[in-house]
């Protein structure tokens, strides 16, 4: 799973720094800035994906870190039949 990962990381790096990559140039002809100027910008986007993706383990815990960030957030218990059954005993 992690050499998927770093081949992602790999084709994202490329496509984000090549100014001869084809969404490069789409992007930086529908945004109608210069094209070297648009490459360059995207050079910051690009090293933060390289530096994350380009170590497993640096990208195992940070994956981690984001789930259990999400489920801590968003997450909710659910609760067993026996105990929803429960309930609605000592409910009546």
């Amino acid at each position: 799973m992690a050499t998927i990962g770093e081949v992602f990381t790999g084709a994202v790096f490329g496509d984000h720094c090549s100014p001869i990559s084809d969404t490069t140039i789409m992007s930086s002809m529908a945004s109608a800035p210069d094209h070297i100027d648009h490459v360059k910008t995207q050079i910051p986007y690009a090293l933060t994906v390289a530096v994350i993706g380009i170590n497993p383990l640096i990208s195992i815990v940070l994956g981690l870190a984001i789930a259990y960030g999400v489920i801590q957030k968003f997450g909710e218990t659910v609760e067993s039949e026996e105990i929803i059954q429960e309930k609605k005993a000592s409910n009546q």
